[in-house]
Order: structure tokens, then sequence, then C-alpha cells
């Protein structure tokens, strides 16, 4: 039997990279994860190879450092078995080349709180995220952003020293940016 898909994740890193998260449980005679993108035509092809653990439960990361991405760039991982069966995950979207939004986190590094300043060109409702190196979620809130620019102050005390990642999603898009906490 193939792996249980536990999650997905895939986001913007910087303006032309791509960070592809995935966590499985009960893996049992997998052989190993491929990254893969959609190419023009329609069909996927895959961009890496990820060795399995074979663990109740395992996280894995790969990152799309593939120069000239533009558009929409659809991700999915396709795990194979031993024996040669395939299985895949959930499809993910995104875009690179012509988002409007920009972030900026400081102080960075941090140990009692982090400002975020978003320049967008509308209002939308943002949802963020704080998660640590294992993927697991360490703080979560949404915000909605009524001007072109705005401020937020997030509270990371409660947080270890650590490197965290800060994901901002809205409208289908990502972007996310690296958080360092260290002690006071």
């Amino acid at each position: 039997l193939p792996a249980k898909w536990v999650r997905f994740d895939a986001a913007k890193e910087g303006n032309n990279n791509a960070r592809l998260v995935w966590e499985t449980a009960n893996e049992s005679n997998v052989l190993h994860y491929q990254p893969q993108v959609m190419v023009p035509g329609g069909r996927f092809e895959s961009i890496g190879q990820v060795a399995a653990q074979n663990a109740l439960s395992a996280t894995y990361s790969f990152a799309d450092q593939r120069p000239g991405k533009s558009g929409t760039l659809l991700y999915r991982i396709q795990q194979t078995d031993k024996d040669g069966q395939v299985s895949y995950s959930e499809t993910r979207s995104l875009r690179f080349g012509n988002s409007s939004m920009r972030i900026n986190t400081y102080p960075n590094p941090a140990s009692n709180h982090v400002m975020v300043q978003m320049d967008a060109e509308k209002s939308l409702l943002l949802h963020w995220r704080i998660t640590d190196a294992a993927g697991r979620t360490a703080l979560q809130g949404q915000w909605q952003m009524a001007n072109a620019v705005e401020k937020w102050r997030i509270n990371i005390q409660s947080l270890p020293v650590g490197i965290y990642q800060l994901a901002i999603e809205w409208n289908n898009e990502k972007l996310v940016q690296k958080l360092v906490k260290v002690k006071e």
C-alpha cells in the first residue's frame, strides 16, 4: 500500500525559487519521491528525486532552483514504491514573475516580536503561519489588509530559539520568509 499523504505545501522563496514540503504517514516499501512540475502540453515532468525514509511519519523538503520560471506553475509529488506502484499528492500552484505583493520582516533575527510590512495594490484578507524546521505550525492568524501599505506586529516570545518560516497566503498566492528567533 502507498504511504498516506498528510500534507503538501508549495511556497515561493525569493523571486524565482520554490520550496516544496510534504509529510507522509505509514511509509512502507516506498522507494522514492519525485517532485514534478507541469510542462507545456499538460504533462508532468520530474525535476528531482528524494529518497524515502520508510518511517511511521516523515517530512520532506525540495527546492526548485531552476532558473527562468514565469507564470503559474503547477507542482505535485510522485511517490514510487519498490514494486513500481505510484501515487500522487494533490497539486499546488505558484505564480512567478509579476506578483505585486512585497513583504518586509524586521527585526530579523528577533527575540520578542517581529514587524511585518506588506505592500499591495488592493484590500486583501491575508492568512499567516509560522512553522518550525519540521513544518509544524507554531503560530498562525489572519489580517485584513485595507490599505496599500500596512504593518502588523507578531508576538514571538512563546517560540523557542530557532529558525522558522513565516508564510503569508492570499488568493492562491503565498510568500515565505525565513524568521530567526534569538534569546533576549
